[in-house]
């Protein structure tokens, strides 16, 4: 998954000093209303940085992504993850 956040630090060679810090510190990974990841970072990641784990549900539901941020702004999406019918073609 990829997150598109600008994470802003004072480490950052672009620092623009007028600009208060803003980085990603939290972000939760969840399918069908059960945790499947949680992580808490600091400004040491990329800008849009991109998190990589495995996964293979076993029924259909939603997977949800939420991303926290040191401004306090709150990010959420969400797919819907379905079964693949016998040909092989999502349905």
């Amino acid at each position: 998954m990829q997150v598109r956040h600008p994470n802003e630090s004072a480490l950052a060679a672009d620092l623009d000093a007028a600009v208060a810090p803003n980085f990603i510190q939290e972000l939760t990974v969840g399918f069908a209303d059960e945790n499947v990841l949680s992580a808490q970072v600091n400004f040491s990641i990329s800008d849009n940085p991109a998190f990589t784990f495995s996964f293979s549900p076993k029924r259909e539901g939603d997977l949800s992504l939420t991303v926290k941020d040191t401004h306090e702004n709150t990010f959420t999406q969400s797919i819907s993850v379905v079964k693949a019918n016998k040909a092989g073609r999502n349905r």
